[in-house]
């Protein structure tokens, strides 16, 4: 049966393997007797045919070692004991075994024919290494030649990451935004198996934006069938965001340099940046810098008619359509809702400005609504008073309010999100409720009354007014129907004159209340007066 030139040279490396195993065993028990190399100095030696000299080196930090041999003689013969080299770290393993070499003879390299010969590989962590360099038989030296007169010096590439070890959340590196740090693709290990590395960052992140992971110097691992490079984002808990699949990664081949990969942020707080090097190694450093655009929408959460907040008519507002609800990557289909208090009839103008609008019938498009607040609470079905969509650029729109009482505005993003804020404006040529905890009105009352609350039933909040005929104490107290207060309103002494205060809802620890009925009762002199009202979250 014939051979094939592959295999005639395996089974030759086997046999040798065989003729020089009690040797290797003697090496790796021998490292005491090694002798010291020191780096970057050429060191002379002899060595007799099928003999072998031990080197111990000692390296500061992980990086590429380099092995060079001047003058030296090789054995150009499979079917002899031919010349090898030997790296091995501390605890007797082979650093690395090149194609021919096999685990009962883990060369490195074998037959230096070059001169000088020049031998390299890498290490993963910092120490002390051994290097046996095995001289092959005599076989077509030079006349009169019996032994190996040769010199041999050692180089070193430092690789060292001062973040290591990083390659787990729980030992993630802490960075900053606007800081750039610099760090390896080079995994910590006493061989030369340094790819694969994982560098985990963490960052505090302000409020909902735009992050920006910028990536200089990076080695990318082009090839679908190797382990690739990849990038994964993480929310506080450690839940994986912005990419599903069993592999969630969010960017991967990493290869334009610098290479910005930008994440839309939902929610301020702890993120961390993964970095997968894959199959990709570097004895030069990389950077990354995490820059941030900030999406701040002071009115967020807003996005239920519970979470509504006040627009005062006469005052623009600024926010964003930018999803702002949990940890995550999803900004789109924003829900804003607005209300204000009507206190008599008026015309009421809505104004925006800025507004990116989808159009397509087949998107989610923005859409915007008004509603009667008595009648949402009521019923969440209720029909809006206005309703519109595909409202971009320049956008106004007026109608009537026939009744006093909260009305709601609601705006739906829909499939857009904006980094730069739309402006919102109300003007209303009624009377409103103002943003002020309580307002006196310019009247003067006739006697002590206490108004029914409006909007009644309300959420989130609704306006009680009052009226005094003279000056004296008032307390004005909000209790639930077991007789509990749940806050106390006023509590002072007041001129003569009517009015009014708004009830948010909340107790005095500033907690939100729950659905249900509540009484408010006024205290003023020997006046005293309680009424019902119902909220309806």
């Amino acid at each position: 049966m014939k051979r094939s030139k592959r295999s005639k040279i395996k089974f030759a490396v086997a046999l040798a393997a065989v003729a020089v195993s009690s040797l290797l065993i003697s090496a790796q028990s021998s490292f005491s007797q090694a002798v010291p190399l020191p780096l970057d100095t050429p060191v002379p030696g002899t060595i007799a045919p099928s003999g072998t000299v031990r080197y111990e080196v000692v390296l500061p930090t992980p990086g590429a070692l380099t092995i060079t041999l001047s003058g030296w003689l090789a054995t150009l013969n499979w079917g002899m004991d031919f010349d090898r080299l030997y790296v091995y770290n501390s605890a007797g393993q082979p650093v690395e075994i090149e194609k021919f070499g096999s685990e009962g003879d883990p060369f490195l390299s074998h037959m230096m024919r070059e001169d000088p010969a020049v031998i390299t590989t890498r290490v993963g962590q910092a120490g002390t290494y051994y290097i046996h360099l095995h001289s092959g038989a005599i076989y077509s030296w030079p006349e009169g030649v019996s032994q190996q007169n040769y010199t041999i010096s050692v180089s070193f590439t430092e690789v060292e990451d001062r973040h290591e070890r990083n390659d787990s959340l729980d030992s993630a590196t802490q960075i900053s935004i606007g800081e750039e740090l610099s760090a390896y693709q080079w995994r910590q290990t006493p061989t030369a198996a340094v790819w694969g590395d994982e560098d985990w960052y963490k960052v505090e992140v302000p409020c909902p934006g735009v992050m920006s992971i910028i990536l200089n110097g990076w080695v990318p691992t082009l090839n679908w069938g190797a382990d690739f490079d990849r990038l994964y984002l993480y929310g506080a808990s450690g839940q994986a965001i912005g990419a599903g699949g069993e592999d969630p990664y969010y960017s991967w081949m990493m290869f334009i340099s610098p290479d910005t990969i930008k994440v839309n942020l939902s929610y301020g707080g702890t993120y961390y940046v993964r970095l997968h090097s894959g199959a990709g190694y570097s004895t030069d450093p990389y950077t990354l810098k995490l820059d941030f655009l900030p999406v701040a929408d002071p009115f967020e959460p807003n996005d239920t008619a519970a979470d509504a907040k006040l627009l005062e008519p006469g005052k623009e507002y600024l926010a964003f359509q930018w999803r702002s609800l949990a940890q995550g990557t999803d900004v789109f289909g924003d829900e804003d809702w607005y209300y204000f208090t009507a206190l008599t009839p008026g015309d009421l103008t809505i104004n925006i400005q800025g507004w990116a609008s989808i159009y397509n019938w087949g998107a989610d498009y923005d859409r915007i609504y008004l509603y009667n607040g008595t009648a949402l609470a009521a019923d969440s079905n209720a029909t809006p008073l206005y309703e519109g969509w595909m409202i971009g650029g320049d956008y106004s729109y007026t109608l009537h309010i026939d009744s006093p009482g909260q009305y709601l505005l609601q705006l739906h993003s829909g499939a857009a999100a904006l980094t730069t804020p739309y402006t919102v404006r109300l003007d209303y040529t009624g009377e409103y409720v103002t943003g002020v905890e309580e307002e006196e009105m310019d009247t003067q009352p006739a006697g002590f009354a206490l108004c029914q609350s409006y909007p009644n039933p309300f959420n989130p909040q609704t306006v009680i007014a009052y009226s005094l005929p003279k000056a004296c104490y008032v307390t004005l107290t909000v209790y639930n129907p077991e007789g509990q207060v749940i806050k106390v309103l006023v509590r002072e002494n007041k001129p003569a004159g009517s009015y009014r205060i708004v009830w948010d809802g909340s107790d005095y620890a500033g907690r939100k209340v729950g659905s249900g009925i509540y009484f408010y009762e006024l205290r003023a002199g020997n006046f005293v007066e309680a009424r019902k009202m119902a909220l309806v979250r």
